[in-house]
């Protein structure tokens, strides 16, 4: 998109793992067809367990695709007798124009 937008995520933290938070990476990177650059830094979104959390990420303006991609460094089992491990599930995204 030519222009900035922001993405709000909202994030469900559970509590199951026992830590008191839980820790989301988010990273900006060019899409792969585009030359290589520079890959920037992770930021680190540190969210509360046990709660639902909104993260705010700014994609610049480009006229070249972006990928934005979240990492979590650990995850959890969840509750028996589901086998699936997850660090915390994405409830909604919403995209809007930067004023």
């Amino acid at each position: 998109n030519t222009l900035a937008q922001d993405v709000t995520l909202r994030f469900e933290i559970p509590d199951w793992s026992g830590a008191p938070t839980t820790v989301l990476r988010s990273q900006l990177v060019p899409s792969a067809d585009q030359p290589v650059a520079p890959v920037p830094a992770f930021t680190i979104h540190t969210l509360a367990a046990g709660a639902y959390a909104t993260v705010i990420v700014r994609i610049p303006a480009s006229v070249t695709p972006q990928i934005l991609r979240f990492e979590a460094p650990a995850d959890f089992p969840l509750p028996a007798p589901d086998t699936r491990r997850r660090s915390a599930r994405l409830l909604q995204v919403d995209l809007a124009p930067v004023p």
